[in-house]
């Protein structure tokens, strides 16, 4: 992921970047249920799983990922990459300051994560995910250097 993300003016990424339906996700807020969990509010009325056993910081990152929108990137894979990773910053970023208002107590990560399609090619997908920064609990990945699965970057109100 350092490789793509050198490779990406993360200074130039901007709101007109985000997919509508992701900026729309954003623009309904957030909410905190009773348990202390933080959601994004349109998905966790649109979420039909059971993550009532799950540990907070997971329960919200189920509820809160979103494969980002794809279809309409070229297939050429190098900027392929980076305009799919400016995509999932930009969201991000745009989730991370909409939750500063609402939740200034708490912190908020969002994670990103790029892999192979499973459709065969060579192309990447990603998604991303929001989740609050406890101390209380056990955070989503324990350890980003340890992470080998697909590409993972973390980000916080202050990247």
């Amino acid at each position: 992921m350092s490789e793509l993300v050198n490779r990406v003016d993360l200074e130039a990424i901007g709101r007109e970047e985000v997919p509508e339906p992701f900026r729309h996700i954003i623009e309904e807020g957030w909410i905190i249920d009773q348990s202390g969990a933080i959601f994004l509010r349109s998905l966790r009325y649109g979420y039909s799983g059971n993550v009532e056993s799950y540990e907070t910081c997971h329960k919200e990152a189920a509820v809160n990922n979103r494969g980002m929108i794809d279809y309409d990137l070229p297939t050429d894979g190098g900027q392929r990459e980076a305009k799919l990773l400016r995509r999932c910053i930009a969201y991000a970023r745009l989730g991370i300051h909409s939750s500063l208002s609402l939740l200034d107590t708490r912190e908020v990560l969002s994670y990103i994560t790029m892999s192979n399609s499973l459709g065969g090619d060579e192309s990447f997908t990603a998604s991303v995910t929001f989740c609050g920064n406890r101390s209380d609990s056990s955070p989503y990945i324990t350890s980003l250097n340890d992470y080998e699965h697909e590409a993972l970057m973390e980000i916080s109100w202050q990247d």
